[in-house]
């Protein structure tokens, strides 16, 4: 079985592009799996950086329950939380797996959610990497 990889940020865009993944699996046979990577500074604040982990992990939870709601439990959603470079992680990420594509939404309203859209479209070009935007019109209203 083929994964689609969902980087989210947990905004509402990532989430709407995880939503569409789910829609896909369903009609293809594949498995979702959302991943999140915290950025490496968090690494170096002790003290935050089990707070942020701990926080990660239940938004993250969340959001695959949600995910698994639209598949209408026909699909397998499972999540990753990786800590480091983005293109490092992604990278080493489709190299131990059978994936089909890395799903990413092509509007997002701040500039965290557009300089995530632009790690994973970078990366998707300099790994070769299969990638489909969601055009906005397709998103609206997903959720």
């Amino acid at each position: 079985m083929k994964t689609i990889i969902v980087p989210v940020d947990f905004s509402d865009e990532s989430k709407e592009a995880a939503f569409y993944a789910a829609e896909m699996a369903k009609q293809s046979s594949q498995s979702v799996m959302l991943v999140h990577i915290m950025p490496r500074y968090i690494q170096s604040e002790s003290g935050r950086r089990e707070e942020f982990l701990s926080e990660t992990k239940r938004k993250l939870n969340q959001l695959r329950l949600r995910t698994e709601m639209r598949g209408k439990d026909k699909i397998h959603v499972c999540t990753r939380i990786y800590s480091g470079s983005f293109f490092h992680e992604i990278n080493k990420l489709i190299k131990s797996l059978d994936f089909f594509a890395i799903v990413v939404s092509g509007k997002y309203k701040n500039k965290t959610g557009t300089a995530l859209r632009t790690k994973i479209i970078d990366t998707a070009r300099n790994c070769n990497i299969p990638l489909i935007i969601i055009p906005q019109s397709t998103t609206s209203g997903i959720y």
